[in-house]
């Protein structure tokens, strides 16, 4: 799954370096080993908290169609799964 926050801005913050502002991105990465079980164990709560701008998760251990009720969603964010076939 990867997620990209939709509102612009984001966590980004414009550094000045000599020549010019160079925006800022966070980006979290993270293998979550069981999307449901991390979903538990309060992986969306943090990385909510985390305010980044993209978010991706690997060894999801689901298909999308398998996460209804969940809790595997981050407001503000649109998602992109990509899964195996």
């Amino acid at each position: 799954m990867v997620g990209a926050r939709c509102q612009s801005g984001g966590a980004g913050v414009n550094q000045a370096v000599g020549w010019g502002m160079i925006p800022r991105v966070k980006i979290i990465t993270l293998n979550v080993n069981g999307i449901r079980s991390a979903a538990k164990k309060g992986a969306f709560t943090w990385l909510a908290a985390q305010q980044a701008d993209v978010v991706c998760l690997q060894e999801t251990k689901a298909q999308e169609h398998q996460l209804d009720g969940h809790g595997c969603e981050l407001p503000g964010y649109t998602s992109h799964y990509f899964d195996a076939k």
